[in-house]
């Protein structure tokens, strides 16, 4: 009996042993770490010796344009029209790469590999071995969308960085214990919060995570209201106060030299005013028979004759509507408009009608707005009576299955599209448009238009592709096992908590940039995978943490099990 005692002990002993060899190899030595990361961005940077960014018209050569007019103090009075079409974030980047006389390909992969350093060494934090995230950062570099994205010039591009700053921030602020580094990361995490909401139209989505935050803190203290506002202080509260302090700033620039309060011309109050007031419109149909939310021809018609300042535009909004329907191959006799395209060709007619003057144009749409709230007060026109009766469940809940699973298929399943692998500008972008992307993006011209380029750069991410879905889809049976596993068991470490925590945060995140964009497909128009791209990669990498974390677990409880035995 001893001796199988002292066997036991033996095989547990040298069973301990083991694991902490397994564990000191994984975790590796420090120089080795540094050494590896610096081998694999010199790898990304072979890899995309022959990509550039394309031309490509609508939002890129608006973004390029606020750059080159240097955003508020435009000198070219026949480009203002695509200053008030969006927000500043990204264009302030192209403007500071530009500058800086960098080409615009290597800005965006140089702040990106900046951003997956720092949310590596966030993750260190976490006491995560060195070896799991030089995998990590290996996954988020060479994750397959970034070769493809990164070719074009669009709020996505940096969207990604900032996401992945925001999360490194929050984990560091997080894991600190003094109160002086939890603050100061704390700042940093409300000014990169910021800059994401000058960026991309997501407001909503960062703040409903920090709400998810929240709502773990008070659950977590019992309901303790006072306590969990303690510990939400740095990680949400801060953050959130000072970007919308660092909104109002931009908003009051933009009110001051451009004449539009408001982060860009289609946000401001005048313009949705305007179109929400012309969807309501009740035009004697007692229920809308649309496949999108829409604004429908009699709608428009109304409007045209209750705003006389409408009225003036409606030669160049239904040329602008014509020449938007026929390129997608309909004809000028469909009923229903998707919002966006009315939104678009109106602001191009008012843009047209000032002689393409920000602050001009504004006043048109807060006259149109103005006379349209007229027009309901002195009942010249009625507004839609709305029932639920009216809205088809079966119809709105297989429409959104569909949309879910369209969006579902591009965030975990991402593919490689050569759209943008094959360096071809877009076909209508002119010689002069073409002139000024080259000298504001220095874009390196030898590499535009040749089509063969990354033919073995294609091959190799096609190969990579289906292991990016395999991570993807064993993250995601982690995610359900460690969350499982952490509400069966009611005693946890501070450090699960802290990681379950920062977990939640970042799936909240993901998730509902997953749900907007599913409303958006399902509702207003087919939602591009572009708009998943931001978070791609993170979906990816935080897989890869979370097998590791899930499995290091279940060792941990086998091994006390053992134990106890």
């Amino acid at each position: 009996m001893l001796s199988i005692n002292n066997n036991h002990s033996s095989t547990q002993s040298s069973n301990k042993v083991t694991f902490k060899r397994v564990l000191k190899l994984i975790d590796g030595k420090k120089q080795y770490f540094l050494l590896t990361l610096l081998f694999l961005i010199a790898a990304k940077f072979f890899l995309i010796r022959n990509s550039e960014v394309l031309a490509l018209p609508k939002d890129s050569w608006g973004y390029i344009l606020m750059a080159n007019q240097k955003i508020w103090f435009p000198t070219n009075n026949g480009e203002l029209n695509e200053l008030s079409g969006h927000s500043q974030g990204y264009s302030i980047f192209i403007l500071f790469s530009s500058l800086l006389n960098f080409p615009l390909r290597i800005s965006h992969e140089i702040f990106y590999i900046l951003s997956n350093i720092l949310l590596v060494y966030s993750f260190r934090r976490l006491k995560i071995p060195r070896l799991i995230c030089i995998a990590i950062f290996a996954i988020l570099t060479f994750h397959v969308t970034t070769f493809l994205w990164f070719n074009t010039i669009l709020t996505e591009t940096i969207a990604i960085s900032l996401y992945h700053i925001l999360l490194a921030l929050t984990v560091i602020t997080v894991m600190s214990e003094n109160l002086a580094r939890k603050l100061i990361f704390s700042v940093l995490g409300g000014l990169c919060l910021g800059i994401i909401f000058i960026t991309r139209p997501e407001q909503i989505v960062f703040l409903l995570s920090y709400l998810v935050v929240f709502v773990i803190l008070v659950l977590r203290n019992r309901i303790n209201i006072a306590r969990a506002i303690r510990e939400a202080l740095p990680i949400c509260i801060i953050p959130i106060a000072i970007s919308l302090l660092i909104t109002m700033f931009f908003t009051l620039l933009n009110g001051f030299f451009l004449g539009v309060p408001a982060l860009s011309l289609p946000s401001s109050q005048a313009v949705l005013g305007t179109f929400v007031k012309i969807r309501s419109i009740d035009d004697g149909k007692n229920r809308d028979n649309f496949n999108l939310i829409t604004i429908n021809r009699q709608q428009l018609l109304i409007a045209y004759q209750v705003s006389p300042t409408f009225s003036k535009l409606k030669p160049l909004i239904e040329k602008e509507l014509a020449t938007k329907i026929t390129s997608r191959g309909g004809k000028d006799t469909n009923v229903e408009l998707p919002i966006d395209w009315v939104q678009w060709s109106v602001i191009v007619a008012a843009n047209q009608i000032t002689d393409t003057n920000n602050r001009s144009a504004y006043q048109v749409f807060e006259k149109i707005n103005y006379e349209l709230e007229t027009a309901f007060q002195h009942k010249k026109i009625k507004p839609k009576a709305f029932s639920f009766n009216e809205i088809d469940i079966g119809y709105w809940l297989s429409k959104f299955k569909r949309s879910l699973t369209t969006t579902t298929g591009y965030l975990v399943f991402p593919r490689v599209s050569e759209r943008f692998l094959q360096n071809t500008d877009d076909k209508r972008v002119t010689p002069e448009m073409e002139s000024v992307f080259n000298r504001v993006a220095h874009r390196r011209t030898h590499l535009i238009n040749q089509k063969n380029l990354n033919k073995y750069l294609i091959a190799y991410l096609k190969r990579l592709t289906p292991l990016i879905h395999l991570i993807n889809i064993l993250g995601i049976i982690s995610f359900i096992a460690l969350f499982v596993y952490y509400l069966a068991t009611s005693i946890h470490s501070p450090l699960l908590d802290r990681y379950i925590l920062i977990i939640s945060f970042t799936l909240s995140i993901i998730l509902l940039r997953l749900f907007l964009y599913t409303v958006v497909d399902m509702a207003f128009f087919p939602a591009p995978s572009r708009y998943l791209f931001p978070s791609n990669s993170l979906l990816s990498a935080l897989s890869l943490l979370n097998l590791y974390v899930t499995v290091k677990f279940l060792c941990s409880k086998i091994a006390r099990n053992r134990r106890s035995s």
